[in-house]
């Protein structure tokens, strides 16, 4: 789904998205990686050593992936923690909301 998003594909080639992030859910300690390459999906692990790491309980998820949060708005309210240079990562806020955007759509128990 990412990567045949082409809105996703133009915002990672312009600002040259190319980095490793991590999701962890605090409740289970459960770790999905995502390697990313010009905003495309390169390689998808379980990871914590990643240059990004995104935590937070299972409710801020849902919030975000509900769309009532804006990932960058939660950590900057502390609701989500970020492991990595906070600056570094807002250069690619577009791709990033992008992503948050099309992951919104994929279902979840």
């Amino acid at each position: 789904m990412v990567n045949a998003d082409r809105q996703l594909q133009d915002l990672g080639e312009k600002t040259n998205m190319n980095m490793d992030l991590g999701v962890l859910l605090n409740e289970t300690g459960q770790v999905y990686s995502f390697k990313f390459e010009k905003g495309r999906i390169t390689k998808v692990g379980n990871e914590d050593d990643v240059e990004f790491l995104i935590s937070a309980p299972e409710k801020i998820w849902r919030a975000v992936f509900n769309q009532e949060i804006d990932p960058f708005v939660a950590t900057t309210q502390k609701k989500m923690n970020l492991r990595g240079d906070f600056a570094k990562i807002s250069k690619w806020y577009a791709p990033c909301s992008r992503i948050f955007q099309l992951w919104a759509e994929v279902p979840v128990e």
